[in-house]
């Protein structure tokens, strides 16, 4: 195989501005309510809502954040307030939960990572995935397919790599995974095989984040 074949192909995924006003993300949170939906801030800038996303119209809060005050961590940005999970099918108002919830932006500003600290002190971990800066927000893709000069080496990783993972070799297609985003860092297919092999040797994955990114709203 020519070397010059397994050089970059792609651009590497550039950063996003380290800063929270006027942003939207979207949210996973494994095993939770909070996955899918899409977090954004109020239009008087204090408060946060996490309602459904578009294109569909966005319905009634599924989670709140007060008085919201941003901050810094390790030179990156963070987010703390107060949160409120209203009560499904109660009057406006009334709250089944409410506690702490705290964001750390990455330091690419891609994604964040945050936690609610309910009533209990029982943290709940949930991540986000940044979808676009100011209010209009387009149907566009940032990810890019391989070119097709390298598209068979690309696709060639991300196949075998799933081939591995499905035999039970996580290491193995995370390699694999690894591999394929060197070659071409926006394609979506080599991330998201990295983020399942994490998941499937019991990791966090920052890569699900990525995959995010890549596929969500500019």
């Amino acid at each position: 195989m020519p070397a010059s074949v397994l050089q970059p192909w792609q651009p590497p995924l550039e950063p996003e501005p380290l800063l929270w006003p006027g942003t939207a993300w979207l949210c996973d949170q494994p095993g939770g309510a909070l996955r899918g939906l899409v977090l954004r801030e109020d239009k008087e800038g204090a408060d946060w809502t996490l309602t459904r996303p578009p294109p569909n119209k966005p319905g009634p809060a599924v989670l709140r954040l007060h008085s919201a005050s941003a901050g810094e961590e390790g030179g990156r940005p963070t987010l703390r307030a107060e949160y409120v999970l209203p009560a499904e099918g109660a009057a406006e108002g009334a709250a089944a939960e409410s506690g702490i919830a705290e964001l750390v932006m990455a330091d690419d500003g891609r994604s964040f990572e945050g936690t609610l600290c309910g009533p209990g002190g029982e943290a709940r971990l949930w991540r986000g995935a940044r979808l676009g800066v100011g209010t209009g927000m387009r149907r566009k893709r940032r990810g890019a397919k391989p070119p097709q000069k390298a598209a068979w080496v690309h696709d060639s990783y991300t196949r075998r790599g799933r081939l591995l993972l499905a035999a039970g070799d996580a290491a193995a297609a995370r390699a694999d995974a690894l591999a394929a985003i060197r070659l071409c860092p926006r394609a979506a297919d080599g991330w998201s095989l990295l983020a399942d092999a994490a998941e499937s040797e019991g990791e966090a994955a920052a890569a699900a984040a990525e995959v995010e990114w890549l596929q969500g709203w500019a």
